[in-house]
């Protein structure tokens, strides 16, 4: 199967997901997010050890903190947050209906993996979004772990079939042809130079797609429909200096919001 071929299948598939995701209610998406965020905190200890073994990187009883905070501390930190009931403005006479973004790309790295798969696929789930993982080649196999534990445990608790992907063997063609896609909404990308390599690659077959900025950018036409965030490689998305919602970057969404923490990112509301 060529890389624009499987992307196309991931992809389709994730739209089928999105769709049916989208019309589950609060106490359904909940019950999904736990379950997932649970069944990830009981595997922490296990894929931090698989992490350290893997990556050669890091220590594997940090990884454990990591990965705890990353998947029950995602959770606790937003609950009472509700990214899909209609909210009344009644000052300013608006009423804000939140809608899914759909396909989440979730480019993950090789340092602190799987809290960063944890952190990125919890989220999706908590707005109502379909994702597909894409690990660093030398992470894929706790990344892909990680991602199937949540994935397993979404699907059992409700959560329709291909809801979470993830690329077992993963490639820059394969990465290039899923960011290119225009059945990608979302990518949300944390990484270095080489991921930034690949964006601009990815650029050139797509001119709707726009390279990752630190400020928001004016869209580059009237379809273009992608919302794009970039965290550093080297800060730990459930530090202390950014617990827990990454910094969002690029924003490119017809919605009316203007917030740019990653739930409400992900849970555009349109006005």
């Amino acid at each position: 199967m060529t890389s624009t071929a499987h992307a196309g299948h991931l992809l389709e598939r994730a739209r089928w997901a999105a769709r049916a995701y989208a019309d589950y209610d609060h106490a359904a998406v909940s019950a999904i997010v736990t379950a997932a965020a649970d069944a990830g905190y009981a595997a922490a200890e296990r894929l931090a050890e698989a992490t350290v073994t893997e990556t050669e990187m890091g220590v594997a009883a940090h990884k454990v903190i990591k990965n705890r905070a990353c998947s029950r501390g995602i959770v606790e930190h937003y609950r009472g947050e509700d990214f899909i009931s209609p909210r009344i403005d009644t000052a300013r006479k608006i009423l804000e209906i939140p809608r899914p973004a759909g396909v989440v790309l979730a480019i993950t790295p090789t340092t602190n993996p799987v809290a960063t798969v944890y952190f990125k696929v919890i989220l999706a789930l908590m707005t109502r979004n379909a994702v597909v993982v894409a690990p660093h080649p030398r992470a894929k196999q706790c990344s892909a772990d990680a991602a199937r534990v949540l994935a397993e445990a979404a699907v059992a608790a409700g959560a329709p079939e291909g809801i979470v992907q993830v690329i077992e063997d993963p490639s820059i063609p394969l990465v290039e042809a899923l960011m290119a896609d225009e059945r990608t909404d979302v990518i949300v990308a944390t990484g270095g130079t080489g991921v930034l390599s690949v964006w601009d690659r990815a650029t050139v077959r797509s001119s709707s797609m726009p390279a990752p900025t630190s400020t928001p950018r004016p869209a580059a036409s009237s379809k273009a429909r992608r919302s794009t965030t970039r965290c550093c490689a080297r800060t730990n998305p459930c530090s202390s200096q950014n617990n827990p919602s990454p910094r969002s970057f690029g924003r490119r969404s017809p919605a009316t919001v203007r917030t740019f923490s990653m739930p409400r990112m992900l849970s555009a509301c349109g006005s």
